[in-house]
């Protein structure tokens, strides 16, 4: 028996292979010939020479690495080193987990042109991994050196850019744990910027050396873990000249906190007796409040002029605070009712605000979130009526009566005529019968398919075209229950985006399982559905990219988890 050993081609371009260099258009053409060759070799490699089919694939892959676009368009270094720093600015301290992967530690290792770009980016490098104290165990000590050359090399690449990290302390500390990382990280206390803080009431004595060290101090996020009957100052961050952006939420009981209020920009806190101290100061510059737990004497008698957004979250007594709402340049209100705090009076006092309030008062408000009032369903349609400037809504769902108020007739009889997105929260409650599936699908046909305005004055009595349309269910078995109802949903007779149709509302979404989303679900379950979806994306011709719209349908969870 003959054997025959298959030649491998040789490389036109090895200079290419081993690095991330652009290839010019004669050394693309040599890549696709080598390609082509190669494939043809393969086809006729008999599957017996297991070798020599996995080497020439990597000859193909290697080869289709060289045409990879990101190669052929390759951007300046310095867009490059722009856009690490930018990444490493916006990750979320907030939502970061033990173990996850910082920004820096990801790019890194990609390749080695992103790692080098990578190493020439101190902004990157600035954004440290969680810190915290391990247990005083073998193990523990050993992560405990880790962490602490960790920082260490952090600190000497980030050079000398502003830190931002997350400090997470959340048992108390022992007496034979090593605190070197927290040591190392406080005397850096001149270059922190932004700080997550998530610790026991007691762990703040580690942080009293760096009072009056916080130059450059911006964003203070602090999540207190543990309840205490002694009163607990935390006076630390009361002299830092650039603290704008303050978070403080946990066991706050018993608690006080020092805070520059006259430069606070937003103030968000789970403490009505923090957010009181804070707002009877009057901070001039105030635009965000977000306040949960609030009564009636949160804000009377307190004027904010500078406050655009206000998101309040009522446990009781609400009335008398929106009687006097002191939001002369408002433009997103975000208020949750909790169960049985409500009267037939709050939207009413929310309609006479908006009724006395100076034109210019709430001729801005572009954003109205209203939950936990479904009972008001009446007052509410009228207080919508008085804010033909909102752009974005999220409330729970309508009346098919109300709805039709908001489909296109003509300009002045039409409801939120500026409306671009629009979320109906569906309660459990709710029969069967009385989802307004009709109503939704004319209004989502009318305002769904307006043309966007290119001309004209601009004014709110202008129609705007509906881009985003969102549906939340309570529970899973209700969406299942509405499934059949909503996958009719079609765009209406005419329309220039004819082509879409199976991507339009709820059609990409049936493709799906409602299960689809858990994360146990099986990855090859999940595969063919997805790729159909991909599949039909492929067939479609799509003349208008800005036509595109988008639809939800998924149950929600709860609400406001981050209290």
């Amino acid at each position: 028996m003959m054997m025959t050993k298959t030649q491998i081609p040789e490389s036109p371009i090895p200079h290419l292979l081993s690095t991330n260099d652009a290839p010019t258009k004669e050394e693309i053409v040599f890549a696709q010939e080598a390609i082509e060759k190669a494939q043809l070799l393969l086809e006729q490699v008999s599957t017996a020479d297991a070798n020599s089919r996995k080497r020439l694939a990597s000859f193909i892959r290697r080869h289709q690495a060289v045409l990879s676009p990101i190669r052929r368009r390759k951007l300046p270094q310095e867009i490059w080193l722009s856009i690490f720093s930018l990444v490493g600015s916006i990750y979320d301290l907030e939502r970061a987990t033990e173990g996850a992967l910082v920004p820096a530690a990801v790019l890194s290792r990609v390749c080695r042109s992103w790692r080098a770009c990578a190493l020439e980016s101190p902004q990157l490098w600035a954004t440290l991994p969680i810190i915290g104290p391990p247990s005083a165990s073998i193990w523990g000590l050993t992560r405990t050196m880790r962490q602490r050359f960790g920082i260490l090399e952090y600190l000497l690449r980030s050079e000398n850019a502003p830190l931002r990290f997350k400090l997470t302390i959340i048992l108390p500390i022992a007496d034979d744990v090593d605190t070197t990382p927290l040591g190392v990280i406080v005397q850096q206390a001149k270059r922190w910027r932004e700080v997550v803080i998530s610790t026991m009431n007691t762990s703040f004595l580690f942080l009293n050396s760096i009072k009056g060290r916080l130059p450059l101090l911006e964003r203070l996020s602090i999540d207190i873990q543990s309840k205490t009957r002694d009163p607990v100052n935390i006076d630390m961050f009361g002299d830092a000249p650039r603290l704008q952006h303050v978070c403080l939420k946990g066991s706050l009981d018993n608690v006080s906190v020092s805070l520059p209020t006259d430069q606070l920009v937003s103030f968000k806190t789970s403490s009505a007796t923090l957010c009181l101290q804070v707002l009877s100061a009057i901070p001039p510059l105030l635009e965000s409040l977000d306040v949960i737990w609030a009564d009636a004497q949160l804000m009377r008698s307190i004027t904010l002029p500078s406050l655009t957004s206000l998101k309040v979250q009522f446990q009781s007594g609400p009335t008398d605070f929106l009687a006097c709402l002191p939001v002369p340049r408002i433009r997103v209100i975000d208020i949750d009712f909790k169960k049985g705090c409500w009267d037939q009076q709050v939207i009413a006092a929310l309609g006479t605000q908006l009724i006395l309030s100076p034109p210019t008062a709430f001729s801005t408000l572009t954003t109205l979130r209203l939950h936990g009032c479904e009972q008001l369903l009446e007052g509410v349609v009228a207080l919508l009526s008085l804010t033909k400037a909102v752009e974005d809504l999220d409330i729970f769902i309508l009346s098919s009566k109300d709805i039709r108020k908001m489909v296109y007739i003509n300009e002045d009889a039409t409801l939120l005529p500026r409306l671009k997105s629009c979320t109906f929260v569906v309660s459990k409650n709710i029969r069967d019968q009385d989802f307004p599936v009709e109503a939704l699908n004319l209004f989502a046909s009318s305002r769904c398919d307006q043309p966007r305005t290119s001309e004209g004055t601009g004014s709110v009595q202008e129609v705007a075209r509906l881009e985003q349309l969102c549906i939340q269910f309570a529970t899973r078995k209700q969406a299942r229950r509405q499934w059949t109802a909503l996958e009719g949903w079609k765009e209406s007779e005419g329309s220039q985006s004819s082509t879409l149709w199976e991507l339009r509302w709820q059609s990409l979404h049936q493709e799906l399982p409602l299960d689809t989303a858990s994360i146990d679900a099986d990855k090859e379950y999940n595969a063919t559905p997805l790729k159909k979806i991909l599949d039909d994306l492929e067939q479609l011709t799509i003349t208008d990219g800005s036509d595109i719209l988008v639809s939800f349908l998924y149950p929600y969870e709860c609400d406001r988890a981050d209290y």
